[in-house]
């Protein structure tokens, strides 16, 4: 029971393998020049019957419906249908696509071979002959995959840690005021004691430090304007579409296949980081 509830809990974590531009747009013209490499040296499907002259428009007509799938299915479709992969779907949107290419497969094979008859033999054996190729390689992928990102992503928040540790900082108090979106000064602290700002529909609640004890105080104004009241200081940080983080309240990075999170001190809340700013989030806290 440990076990199955263990796997269930893999399934369900975020993972944004096919929210990669990058990665959509090698495996779609990747996907169709495998195809058109392996029916050409494999020459499956009565492939070896036909001349070499015959056999390029039989092979595109594969690839080509390969690319056609892929196309429609992740650069169409998929924007529509997800916007956050998590394990399980990534797994069962790529099965679907397995399934798409051995349709695709059968019919082409009983239009070239068969005067155009379908039947459910063929349907049957082309399923077979994708998934037996290609479902176990993407599971393990997948798999690898993950682990590795989690491996990185770990890796990172951890050089991140030890480089914040070995810091000291001693800076001379600053003052700053926030404002509303009317131009009145909302509130005035010491930028040592400024935590973090979270957008919160059409306010913005500050979370600071009074006395030791951490505050928040609901302020009408958008995290744009606040930002740009915090100036050029490269102490805060906007490292969400919700959210403006003081650098120098940070107490450690956490990173898993979904992204990193920023721990601050004082804060019992976990903040994303975008997703955008992954690749460059140890650059960026430097």
């Amino acid at each position: 029971m440990k076990h199955l509830s263990s796997l269930v809990n893999y399934l369900k974590k975020p993972y944004g393998l096919l929210e990669s531009k990058r990665f959509l747009y090698a495996f779609v013209f990747g996907m169709a020049a495998f195809a058109f490499a392996f029916l050409w040296i494999f020459e499956p499907f009565g492939l070896e019957n036909l001349t070499d002259d015959e056999k390029w428009p039989v092979i595109s007509a594969y690839a080509g419906a390969a690319l056609g799938i892929s196309i429609l299915q992740f650069l169409v479709v998929q924007p529509l249908l997800f916007k956050r992969f998590r394990v399980y779907n990534t797994f069962l949107w790529l099965m679907l696509y397995l399934v798409l290419i051995g349709l695709s497969n059968a019919f082409i094979n009983s239009f070239l071979w068969n005067d155009g008859q379908i039947n459910m033999y063929n349907i049957l054996f082309f399923q077979w002959i994708v998934l037996s190729i290609a479902s176990l390689p993407i599971a393990l992928f997948i798999s690898l995959h993950y682990a590795w990102l989690m491996h990185k992503r770990a890796e990172k928040a951890m050089a991140i840690n030890q480089r914040m540790n070995a810091e000291n900082r001693h800076e001379p108090e600053n003052i700053i005021s926030l404002c509303n979106s009317n131009g009145k000064e909302e509130l005035k602290l010491s930028k040592a004691n400024l935590l973090c700002i979270k957008s919160d529909d059409n306010y913005a609640a500050i979370h600071f430090l009074e006395s030791s004890q951490v505050k928040k105080r609901l302020v009408r104004n958008t995290l744009h304007n606040l930002e740009k009241q915090l100036g050029a200081d490269h102490d805060f940080f906007r490292c969400h579409k919700s959210y403006i983080v003081n650098k120098s309240m940070l107490k450690e990075v956490s990173g898993n296949a979904a992204g990193y999170k920023l721990h601050l001190n004082h804060l019992h809340f976990e903040i994303p980081v975008s997703r955008k700013l992954n690749s460059r989030i140890q650059s960026i806290l430097s």
